[in-house]
């Protein structure tokens, strides 16, 4: 996922972060398909420092005549990263609209790499507003596309997620499931730091499902 970096006008960042050029092709020195992943959430700040809120304004107006100054490989970047500012503001309506729109061009480019990773920010930004139906679809189109790339990271993350959205709407046993399925392919993958976030979700998993069951034990009608 394209990240928002504090020094304005770091297109180069930004193009390095979603495996794209400002001609859509990928870095020379990078795979595209290793470069794209949604990264695990982490939710905007409760409060961002004033400074931080000038930063992001700043940036989305460079973004915005990046957009203007581009071709559609461009306009995709720049719509990716207005829309990441805007969740970063917390304003998750307007981040989604411009998802949506980055999301039709990366259609009309025939870039499953790109589409890859603008349905996990549709996915993630959904999540945020309580719309969970879609983000699970959005999120389960991300694993699909991950793993037609063959992007083990981003399929691990992706299950991850999965994991993280059924556990919101109580559905433990498939919360378990997506974890086991995320811990099984971040070992191969010999990603430490996702196994240890992995490990303490499916804890909390188990958990849930403990709990559950006491619940409905307890209100079982006695014979």
């Amino acid at each position: 996922v394209a990240y928002l970096n504090r020094a304005v006008g770091s297109a180069g960042a930004a193009f390095r972060a979603v495996g794209l050029r400002e001609d859509g092709a990928a870095p020379p020195d990078e795979d595209p398909v290793d470069a794209l992943c949604v990264s695990p959430h982490q939710p905007a700040d409760p409060v961002l420092e004033p400074a931080a809120i000038e930063d992001i304004n700043t940036a989305i107006a460079y973004h915005a005549k990046h957009f203007e100054a581009s071709d559609p490989h461009g306009q995709l970047v720049a719509l990716c990263n207005i829309g990441l500012c805007h969740s970063r503001l917390g304003d998750f309506t307007r981040a989604i609209a411009y998802a949506q729109q980055a999301l039709q061009l990366a259609i009309d480019l025939k870039s499953p790499e790109s589409q890859c990773v603008v349905v996990g920010n549709l996915a993630l930004a959904s999540g945020e507003l309580g719309d969970w139906d879609t983000a699970r679809a959005c999120m389960d189109k991300h694993l699909q596309l991950a793993r037609d790339l063959h992007n083990v990271q981003a399929e691990s993350l992706a299950c991850y997620h999965l994991g993280q959205i059924a556990n919101k709407h109580g559905n433990f046993e498939d919360a378990s499931r997506f974890f086991e399925e995320a811990r099984r392919i971040a070992t191969m993958a010999g990603e430490r730091g996702m196994l240890k976030l992995i490990n303490c979700s499916i804890g909390v998993a188990n958990g849930n499902m403990r709990m559950a069951e006491y619940m409905r034990q307890l209100v079982a009608p006695e014979y």
